[in-house]
């Protein structure tokens, strides 16, 4: 009867223990995916892109900042070569 009874409670632990796992695994997967999909654009140069996931409190929200502040650096890198440009132009 116990080794049922436990066997039985294993079971339903598992029913519910596997869709979550499940669940977890592919949101995971989808946020990093996004995040890897927004490294490769600014890593192309497309400085204008919405980066999926700053400001959040978890691990792929530190990856989505770090990558908004290297997106950032690379714009101004970008107006500072225009204004370098153009001050050569004006002499």
């Amino acid at each position: 009867q116990a080794t049922t009874t436990t066997l039985g409670a294993a079971g339903l632990v598992m029913l519910i223990a596997l869709p979550l796992a499940v669940f977890l695994a592919r949101r995971i997967g989808q946020r990093l995916g996004a995040i890897t999909g927004a490294m490769r654009e600014v890593a192309g140069g497309r400085l204008d892109l919405a980066i999926p996931g700053v400001g959040q409190r978890d691990e792929i929200g530190a990856m989505a900042d770090a990558l908004a502040v290297f997106q950032e650096d690379a714009r101004r890198r970008v107006e500072l070569e225009k204004a370098e440009e153009a001050a050569r132009r004006a002499r």
